[in-house]
């Protein structure tokens, strides 16, 4: 396209129109030279970036691809860990379970081996339980509504209390503590907090658990706090990973797994959590959700 008129307002206007690429009649050859060199450069770059959106492309499809393979194996998995390899441990267990049932047949030698295997064989179980409570956390969709925590927290400090009647602990919860997010997440979540605080404040005295909220920096973060055996910081990065234990199980029993699945959950309401504690003084567990 070629230009006439070279006055400002119409070039000024033409420019306004999308007329971009147009040059003066007669040619000057510096504008020239400049409008083809802008225009080599700009083919250039809308080349590269088609080149570029193609390999990524390519890439996201072959990403997929690989997660799509793996989602499948882990599936596999979990119905293998849930069916082969729970059945004969169940079966093992009913099976002890029949002599202990029996008495006469068996000696006392032979009850307290019986009595190990029956307590190898459901902690084995809860493994496998905790490993599918993990590969469930994967997916499905989060349905955030308003949570009433104090409502959760203080059914589960009930039940904890009901499987340990004879505990006394101080047990504290927020009035009109809430939260958003999914409910039955949210259960678990706290589930596994407060089960963890009231483990760990078995061998204290005067056990205090306390389930609240604090505002800082305008972001409102949820707590369990406890006055338990704590930890060393130095370990805090342990503490969420699957199966990493602290304690021995004659210490303290367990499979390792509850932080880990409250770590999977706030992870999947796409917020954090974090732990605060020192030896002997006990911990808090924070959350944002």
């Amino acid at each position: 396209m070629t230009a006439f008129e070279q006055a400002e307002t119409n070039l000024g206007r033409g420019y306004e129109l999308g007329a971009v690429d147009f040059v003066f009649s007669p040619i000057v050859p510096a504008i020239l030279r400049a409008k083809v060199t802008v225009f080599v450069e700009l083919y250039k770059s809308q080349h590269e970036l088609k080149r570029y959106r193609t390999q990524l492309q390519g890439l996201v499809q072959e990403r997929t691809t690989a997660l799509t393979a793996i989602n499948r194996e882990l599936e596999a998995f979990n119905y293998f860990v849930s069916h082969d390899l729970r059945a004969p441990l169940l079966a093992i267990d009913t099976i002890a379970q029949s002599l202990m049932d029996n008495p006469e047949v068996v000696s006392d030698a032979t009850k307290d081996q019986i009595m190990r295997l029956r307590r190898t064989s459901k902690q084995m179980m809860a493994l496998f339980d905790g490993m599918q409570t993990l590969f469930r956390l994967t997916g499905g969709d989060i349905r955030r509504e308003k949570v009433d925590i104090n409502r959760i927290a203080t059914e589960i400090g009930a039940h904890c209390q009901a499987q340990e009647p004879k505990r006394r602990v101080d047990f504290r919860v927020e009035e009109g503590l809430t939260a958003s997010g999914d409910a039955g997440l949210v259960r678990i979540l706290l589930t596994n907090l407060i089960s963890n605080a009231w483990k760990f404040t078995r061998d204290k005295p005067q056990p205090v658990i306390t389930i609240g909220s604090e505002r800082v920096a305008g972001e409102n973060r949820l707590f369990v706090r406890d006055n338990g055996v704590g930890f060393d910081m130095i370990y805090a990065h342990k503490l969420f990973g699957a199966f990493q234990r602290l304690h021995s199980q004659s210490e303290f029993a367990g499979e390792g797994i509850g932080l880990a699945v409250a770590q999977r959950i706030v992870n999947r309401h796409g917020g954090r959590i974090w732990a605060e504690g020192a030896v002997g003084e006990g911990a808090t567990f924070y959350f944002v959700l």
